[in-house]
């Protein structure tokens, strides 16, 4: 079976080439990955290129003027996918080398539409290289499930590189392209999916994506954040109604004490894996 890996980039060079490494390097074989490169005027454009001669599996595709926002390059990567299952990769974060074959066997196993996996944050290599050189037992992976009603609460796949999803799942469901909704397109997305066509979906419980921080990262942005979910919350329609403004700002509520939590959550994840690290 066939997985078609979406990877939107723009100036993306500093750190592309140990994403694409991290799709190269898995255990699982039969993928494609569509690199769509959203103007970039780094030097992104010949490393893509680079790879893409090396390896016929990995194709680019070069937007002519850029987008400003994610959801272009996703929805473009859908249109070219071929596979029957798809996933997401931002170009700067990186794959536990088992993380296809795991969730591939999952999805098989429990006759499953969408899944996502425990995502670690991180700034320097060894805050995840400690867990992504061990090899996981699919024996040990646990699991929660996931509704609709419960990611209105928080977007809690936290981040679009941990997704596979079937692509007949997905259907002609498509990434907002809206500039405004820039930073929560890919929570539209997953709630939109949930409504329609995603009953329930599995949180692996392992860490098989790392995920970058960078000064620059927009979802580092807690206002800003903050004032995106207004934003989603306020024109989200479920069955074609809005929400209700005290379910609004209910999930409003919701949203800054779970994003506490996760924070708190960080850096206990954090300190515990530089005593490690000071170990070594």
């Amino acid at each position: 079976m066939l997985i078609s890996i979406i990877m939107p980039n723009y100036n993306g060079g500093k750190y592309i080439g140990s994403s694409i490494n991290s799709v190269i390097n898995q255990t699982y074989r039969n993928w494609e990955l569509i690199i769509v490169d959203d103007c970039s005027t780094d030097n992104s454009a010949p490393i893509i290129e680079n790879y893409s001669q090396n390896d016929n599996r990995i194709k680019s595709i070069i937007l002519e003027n850029n987008s400003g926002t994610p959801g272009v390059p996703r929805n473009k990567g859908l249109e070219r996918a071929k596979g029957e299952f798809i996933a997401f990769l931002d170009s700067d974060d990186i794959w536990h080398p088992q993380k296809l074959k795991i969730q591939v066997n999952f999805l098989l196993k429990h006759v499953a539409d969408f899944c996502f996996t425990q995502v670690l944050p991180f700034k320097n290599d060894s805050e995840y290289k400690l867990r992504f050189i061990k090899k996981i037992n699919p024996k040990e992976i646990t699991f929660n499930t996931l509704n609709h009603g419960r990611l209105l609460y928080k977007n809690i796949i936290k981040s679009g590189s941990s997704v596979l999803v079937k692509e007949k799942t997905i259907g002609t469901v498509r990434f907002n392209e809206d500039p405004k909704y820039k930073g929560i397109e890919d929570y539209l997305f997953w709630l939109n999916l949930h409504q329609s066509a995603v009953s329930e979906s599995y949180q692996i419980n392992n860490y098989l994506v790392a995920y970058r921080l960078s000064d620059t990262s927009i979802s580092r942005s807690k206002l800003f954040m903050f004032r995106q979910n207004i934003r989603l919350y306020h024109n989200y329609m479920i069955n074609g109604k809005p929400l209700w403004l005290g379910y609004q700002i209910y999930y409003l509520i919701m949203y800054v004490i779970l994003s506490i939590f996760y924070l708190i959550k960080y850096k206990i994840i954090k300190i515990l894996i530089n005593r490690k690290i000071n170990k070594m």
